[in-house]
């Protein structure tokens, strides 16, 4: 019998070239969507990111105070996204995550702020750093906490025992009352002597 189903048309070179680079081009725009998604490039540091940083607090403070660390940024050219960290012992902040970010551009300073209140007394050191940055180092200090009346530790921890040996026995409540029983004698002691003179000048006349 004769074949009368209609002729296939023939794939030529150029059609194959053309869905293959059609083909490539989608699979290309995919990958790309895939990795813009994923936050890949926003998180690539930008080359003209440039800031500098400046750390401020108090080199000493009593247990009874708080205080406000400060880290102040200032951009000089383009726009920065910061992770700043705080390391310290000792000490109660807030807010009570030691990683805080902020956002730095050209020309403007932002500031990264911390409220420190020790736990007790001594000198703590500290750490400032900004992870994931391989140009800025960590800012190291220290401070010292000392009592309400502004002695440091180790001169509280040297006189305490000293005060409390010269002057334990003042503080208790037998001493006091010794103190006194023997002033109420002595003072019966000197009515006494009183009154024996008044009767003896008495039966002089």
């Amino acid at each position: 019998m004769e074949d009368l189903s209609p002729p296939q048309p023939k794939i030529t070179w150029q059609k194959r070239l053309f869905w293959i680079g059609l083909i490539i081009f989608i699979v290309t725009i995919l990958v790309i969507c895939s990795f813009s998604f994923l936050g890949i490039h926003s998180e690539a540091p930008s080359p003209s990111c440039i800031f500098t940083h400046k750390v401020s607090f108090v080199p000493s403070m009593t247990d009874q105070e708080s205080h406000i660390l400060t880290v102040s940024l200032y951009g000089e050219s383009g726009h920065c996204t910061v992770n700043v960290q705080l390391d310290i012992t000792n000490f109660d902040m807030s807010p009570s995550e030691n990683i805080q970010q902020a956002s730095v551009d050209a020309d403007q300073t932002t500031q990264v702020v911390w409220v420190l209140s020790p736990k007790s007394q001594g000198t703590f050191s500290y750490a400032v750093s900004f992870p994931g940055s391989q140009t800025l180092g960590v800012d190291e200090s220290t401070v010292e906490v000392t009592n309400d009346v502004g002695f440091p530790a180790w001169i509280t921890s040297v006189l305490a025992p000293a005060a409390v040996a010269v002057l334990g026995p003042l503080l208790t409540v037998p001493y006091w009352i010794d103190k006194y029983s023997e002033w109420i004698k002595k003072r019966k002691g000197k009515q006494k002597a009183s009154v024996a003179k008044k009767r003896k000048r008495v039966k002089r006349r």
